[in-house]
Formats: C-alpha cells, structure tokens, sequence
C-alpha cells in the first residue's frame, strides 16, 4: 500500500497537470459539441432545410460524434428532431445542415468546395 501511495505521488510531483490535460481534452469535446448544437438555434436556415430530420454530419473519426449523439438526443431544431450522422469525404453530396470535419480529414476541403453543388450545408 506504502509502494502504491508513493507511485501516485510521484507520478502528481513529476507530471502535475497530467490529469488536467486529459480532463481538458474531454471538455474540449462536449464544448465543441455544445457550440455545433448552439447554431442549430440561432442560424435562419433556408426553407429547403427546414423539412425533415436536422441532420449534423461529421467527417472523419472523433469522439466529437459520440458527443454530438449525447447532446442532441432529444432535441429538435424548431420542428425537425436533431440527427447525427457520419459522412466520408468519397461521397458525392452531403445531405445535412451542418457538416463537421475533423482535423484529419480537413485536407479535403478543397475536393468538397469543389463539390459546391453537393455542398448545401454550415461547414
């Protein structure tokens, strides 16, 4: 029990913010997820978007998703009910409000403007 009480202590006397880095990334992850649900409210979405499913796609692997899913359960934008979905950049339109693109996958910004057409959503 000595053994294991001086390990934590050593590992808080060396690494001290090791915890709160770890905490901070999560967060980071629910405010991202809250700020995406915040613009369903305050954007005048066009009439043509304002049918069926409120769909928030995401592009890329994220925990981001998994918190998106968690915040919106429940939730309507005006009328529609809120729905997360996962995208890849190989498909040709897009069919959401709002598109979300990770870190990873952002190189494809060009090939997704160049699909403009396809591309009717909140980037």
């Amino acid at each position: 029990m000595k053994q294991l009480f001086r390990a934590v202590t050593l590992i808080n006397l060396f690494f001290p913010f090791l915890g709160k880095t770890l905490y901070a990334q999560s967060t980071n992850y629910s405010v991202h997820a809250n700020i995406i649900y915040r613009f369903t409210k305050y954007v005048n979405w066009p009439d043509n978007k304002k049918q069926g499913d409120f769909i928030i796609g995401v592009i890329g692997d994220t925990p981001l998703f998994d918190e998106l899913k968690n915040i919106t359960s429940n939730k309507v934008s005006g009328t529609q009910k809120i729905v997360i979905q996962k995208f890849t950049t190989s498909q040709t339109s897009y069919n959401c409000n709002i598109l979300f693109i990770t870190d990873e996958e952002s190189g494809s910004l060009k090939k997704l403007f160049l699909q403009r057409k396809a591309l009717q959503s909140l980037l």
